[in-house]
């Protein structure tokens, strides 16, 4: 199709061209050529520029329909704008500085009309008049520009978004669950041993027999490549009592403060504060806890209330709200759509081991990146040390980014990208290498003169840089408004309970330095190529025309 479609292109104008005689072209282009083109008479740029924003408003709506049922993207009719809507944008601002830059460079030429040097004069006023072929080539140029940032900001926020989405749901680095082996009959009390981490509880000490003997914490932080180790206690099966005597089920997370904000994965942009202001409210006070918005929302829990939490056979624990978090490491949100919702709350582990009995916990570290996965597993096995479940982020990334379907995503992108610049760059050899070819009787007159062989190549280059860098700068920040506007549709492939924590467009400096890096590299190239074709032009063979 694409093969049928190249030769219809580049037949039908022949088909037309065939009949004409030499004389009735030049007639036809000197009645027309103050005529402005089709697409500027019908604002061709401003129709795609509607069309795309109306695609954007399209999926604002879905994304709000897929925020409040929970669905898949896959469940809602896809409107097919939404998928060429970023090449619409594109195209219709490259037509849109298309429009205007005549009439820009206009105003500059005549600004220092006067003033202007031969070589800067002779560039300008080639410029301004610049209709036909050099406008093409820029709005080529634009487009492959726009396109790379595009596709290299997609890339790159599907990469980040993937990993951390992993990292969220896991918690940390690295997870381990301790074995927990059974004790002799003598017992342990929640205050007569350490605390995971080395520190003890905080009073209200309780003389209840366990049956479960705790492993040693300290091994942990033993463990080559761990940079911060955190015991954390997880318990699902919680009972929450609040005001008016309301109550749910919920899942308790105990922390110590510092130690689990050193060793735990979090994006802190989630919450409206940082969220070791959250940890330092409940360090500062002990009772406080935090609650999932899900609670505050259905059970109308504020702070500075009070809560109390009980499980298995432990005697009911008092807190006092400090905090309400719609996200927090490891803690799944359910969707709006959802009628049963996943509650958490969020304490303080010494005060809980205080006030019951002795739980098991697991240990969330922080790798050093620079230590192996299997040195890791390795000393484990040596230790002997008494794990039951490892869920290492690291090798889940790697399975990830293994995926077929993701790597031919990032290669489509990037392949996309490459193949525009090769065409765009061909069709600058072709356009320069035809554009002397007809320019060569006015190139000669202009040596007639007076104009040297180096001041004539440094109007052609002042010309050239004008179209090239205009069209970088155009190109360059269309790339960064599409990005920021049409990036987000990505994420409708997926239900909004998948994408925890929500979506969001990832940009670095260092993706458009390489794209604008390859752009001039490709167009030194072709600056090299330009440079040699005016050093082959014999431009004093021009003025033996005669006639012309």
């Amino acid at each position: 199709i694409g093969s049928l479609f190249f030769m219809i292109t580049m037949l039908l104008p022949l088909l037309t061209s065939s009949s004409m005689s030499i004389v009735l072209v030049k007639r036809r282009q000197g009645r027309n050529s103050s005529e402005k083109p089709l697409w500027k008479r019908v604002y061709f740029d401003l129709v795609l520029i509607g069309l795309a924003l109306y695609s954007y408003y399209v999926y604002q709506t879905r994304s709000r329909i897929l925020e409040l049922t929970g669905a898949e993207g896959s469940t809602l009719p896809m409107d097919p704008l939404l998928f060429a809507a970023s090449t619409i944008f594109i195209l219709g601002i490259g037509l849109l500085v298309i429009r205007f830059f005549p009439t820009v460079m206009n105003g500059i030429f005549r600004m220092g009309k006067r003033n202007w040097s031969p070589v800067l004069y002779g560039a300008l006023i080639q410029v301004a008049r610049s209709k036909g072929k050099e406008q093409f080539l820029m709005l080529f140029l634009i487009f492959s520009l726009a396109l790379g940032i595009f596709n290299s900001t997609s890339v790159r926020t599907l990469n980040r978004n993937m990993e951390e989405r992993i990292r969220y749901s896991n918690g940390a680095d690295m997870v381990l669950t301790p074995s927990w082996g059974q004790s002799d009959g003598g017992g342990f009390s929640s205050g007569s041993m350490g605390m995971p981490g080395g520190e003890t509880g905080l009073g209200g000490l309780s003389s209840e027999k366990v049956e479960i003997q705790p492993p040693p914490f300290e091994p942990y932080l033993e463990i080559p490549g761990v940079e911060y180790a955190s015991p954390v206690l997880r318990v699902d099966r919680v009972s929450g009592n609040y005001p008016e005597n309301k109550n749910s089920a919920v899942e308790l997370m105990a922390v110590i403060p510092d130690e689990f904000g050193r060793s735990a994965w979090f994006r802190s942009s989630l919450l409206p504060y940082h969220w070791y202001h959250f940890l330092n409210a409940i360090a500062e006070n002990p009772r406080g806890c935090l609650i999932s918005l899900s609670i505050q929302e259905e059970y109308d829990v504020n702070p500075g209330d009070g809560i109390t939490l009980s499980w298995a056979q432990q005697a009911p624990i008092p807190f006092t709200v400090y905090g309400v978090v719609e996200y927090w490491p490891g803690y799944i949100p359910s969707p709006e759509s959802q009628n049963k919702k996943n509650h958490l709350v969020v304490a303080n582990q010494n005060y809980v081991y205080s006030q019951a009995a002795t739980e098991a916990y697991e240990v969330w570290i922080k790798r050093d990146n620079d230590r192996s996965t299997q040195e890791i597993y390795d000393h484990i096995v040596e230790a002997s040390l008494p794990v039951d479940e490892i869920i290492d982020t690291r090798q889940e990334l790697i399975v990830q980014k293994n995926d077929p379907l993701l790597q031919g995503v990032n290669g489509v992108f990037s392949l996309g990208f490459i193949i525009c610049m090769v065409i765009c760059l061909a069709g600058f050899f072709i356009y320069w290498l035809f554009s002397l070819k007809e320019r060569t009787l006015m190139l000669g007159i202009f040596r007639a003169m007076g104009l040297t062989k180096n001041q004539v190549t440094l109007m052609l280059i002042i010309e050239q840089g004008f179209l090239v860098g205009t069209s970088l700068i155009a190109g360059f920040l269309a790339g960064i408004l599409t990005s920021h506007l049409f990036v987000p549709l990505l994420q409708l492939v997926e239900s909004a309970e998948v994408q925890i924590p929500p979506f969001q467009v990832y940009v670095e400096g260092g993706d458009y330095l390489r794209v604008l890096a390859v752009c001039l590299v490709m167009l030194s190239g072709g600056g090299v190529f330009f440079n040699y074709l005016i050093g082959k032009t014999e431009i004093h063979r021009s003025l033996k025309l005669g006639e012309d």
